[in-house]
């Protein structure tokens, strides 16, 4: 959550939904926690730029019926005040990445919030072996990134050595 009216999510989790889709459970980690807070949202934004399908602009806002109240299970994240100019000062630094995805294509979602430690990558290394030309990545990376690792999209993963 940004604040105590809007939730940060991935533009992609609210493909071919209305806000009477959604309900938004807050305080566990579990889905289908029936002590978690449970809230509705009024409104969404999906990012003006966002294509169905690509990870350019993966971002939307939740606009909730009414304001939270933070408490020891319900905060706000953290996020810069200014956007970085370089897209690289970052890398090698580690992120948390966190989600109820499924862990195949079209699979049903987890019900237990998953979380991986991930570290962050320069741009110039994830476009050298990241790609189609770099042979790791396939027609998913290609068909998600056709120009590939830009500057306004983070590049974080692991390397299994």
């Amino acid at each position: 959550m940004v604040n105590q009216n809007f939730i940060l999510t991935a533009a992609h989790c609210l493909h071919g939904l209305t806000t009477n889709d959604l309900v938004i459970s807050l305080g566990s980690d579990l889905i289908q926690d029936v002590s978690a807070k449970k809230v509705k949202a009024q409104q969404f934004y999906v990012h003006p730029l966002y294509k169905d399908g690509e990870a350019y602009f993966d971002v939307a806002l939740l606009e909730l019926t009414s304001p939270l109240q933070f408490d020891a299970k319900i905060y706000p994240i953290c996020l810069p005040e200014v956007a970085g100019s370089n897209e690289n000062a970052r890398a090698n630094q580690g992120v948390t990445l966190t989600g109820w995805g499924s862990l195949e294509r079209s699979g049903t979602p987890s019900e237990k919030l998953r979380q991986a430690q991930l570290s962050i990558f320069s741009q110039q290394y994830c476009n050298r072996t990241h790609t189609v030309q770099g042979g790791l990545a396939g027609l998913r990376i290609k068909s998600a990134l056709p120009a590939l690792f830009q500057p306004n999209l983070m590049c974080a993963g692991y390397q299994v050595r």
